[in-house]
């Protein structure tokens, strides 16, 4: 049991794993959200993070995640 608790702080240290609020996710309200960061973002605005709903948190995201992110906000649906 104590193994397992020191993978899971390790897991919650690294950022690769979360603890979920229970509750209403507002998956829309989210991406709206992250498309404003994102556009900002390529256009020099300095954010490090972006709307995690099902986490009722933030995430800490990279100049080049965010790129991403613009990039594939933008593709035509």
């Amino acid at each position: 049991m104590a193994n397992a608790l020191n993978v899971l702080a390790l897991l919650l240290h690294g950022q690769c794993l979360a603890t979920a609020p229970a509750g209403v996710h507002m998956p829309d309200a989210a991406m709206r959200l992250n498309r404003v960061i994102a556009e900002g973002a390529a256009k020099g605005v300095g954010y490090t993070h972006i709307a995690a709903a099902a986490l009722g948190s933030a995430i800490p995201v990279s100049a080049v995640e965010l790129a991403l992110l613009d990039a594939w906000l933008s593709m035509p649906d």
